[in-house]
């Protein structure tokens, strides 16, 4: 369900936002980055996952480095004049007298396909993936389709921006074990330390800095990394109720899971991260 391959020949109109255009910018650049996988049409879901997750200071540190490579930043996100694009803060600026100022901002792009709106007075950060470029205004109408306004837009040229392939929610562990029904049926990226490892397929998921908040369980039913307790990741996946026999028939599991009896009967109706990927957290 989770194994999605963009294609780059696919257009797609999304929100007044040519976003199947992301293909020329991809293509434009190039076999260095993309290889073989141009010649095939296809983008590699990411590069290797110790790369993937980045800061925004990091790419506006040394946007030479991360000029269009793939990335994964968590940021809290303000809406810009266009439903399709979005302006993530690293949140280290100075606020006086409700004024934000010395605050790093990254332009951000939707080219997933899939409209992305933001909650109203919400807090919870998202998680952007995708390619990194410099903006430049012209360039970006031309490969995406759209009119940007000149003004507002004028104070991001030749900064880095990014062209996202997915956007999702990326809730806390403990925001998502207390109020599961805000997120359920929704894609959404966790950032949490990984607690009890109950086989390859199950472990918990927990929030360092809050210690009186329950665990979050994750299933992944094809782990193709595994890593041990306390380690820091991000888990992408779809967040539902933990009813197992519902889950194995959804998901076409067909492996034994390692759950203790105890544990199906305690987790019951609670939530359950479903695997798509995992991948470790920035340091």
């Amino acid at each position: 369900m989770f194994n999605q391959t963009f294609n780059p020949q696919q257009i797609l109109l999304k929100g007044g936002i040519r976003v199947g255009t992301i293909a020329a910018l991809l293509l434009a650049i190039g076999s260095s980055f993309f290889g073989s996988e141009i010649a095939n049409a296809q983008v590699p879901n990411r590069p290797s996952p110790e790369n993937l997750d980045v800061t925004i200071d990091d790419i506006l540190d040394d946007s030479t480095r991360y000029n269009n490579r793939l990335v994964s930043i968590r940021s809290e996100a303000d809406e810009t004049n266009d439903a399709f694009a979005y302006v993530l803060d690293d949140e280290d600026g100075i606020n006086l007298f409700g004024l934000d100022f010395d605050e790093d901002e990254l332009l951000v792009f939707n080219g997933s396909g899939t409209p992305f709106t933001l909650q109203d007075d919400s807090n919870i950060e998202i998680q952007v993936t995708g390619v990194v470029r410099p903006f430049n205004r012209v360039e970006f109408e031309r490969l995406l389709g759209v009119t940007l306004d000149r003004e507002f837009y004028a104070e991001y040229e030749n900064q880095p921006a990014v062209i996202a392939q997915s956007l999702a929610y990326a809730p806390d562990p403990g925001e998502v074990s207390a109020q599961p029904e805000d997120f359920y049926g929704r894609a959404i990226a966790v950032e949490g330390n990984v607690d009890d490892i109950y086989s390859r397929y199950a472990f918990t998921l927990n929030d360092p800095d809050l210690l009186d908040e329950e665990d979050l369980l994750v299933i992944n039913a094809n782990p193709e990394q595994r890593f041990g307790e306390d380690r820091s990741v991000i888990v992408v996946g779809e967040l539902r109720p933990f009813v197992l026999a519902e889950i194995e028939r959804d998901y076409n599991l067909g492996v034994d899971l390692g759950l203790p009896s105890d544990l199906e009967v305690d987790y019951e109706e609670r939530p359950v991260l479903i695997v798509r990927e995992v991948y470790p957290a920035a340091e």
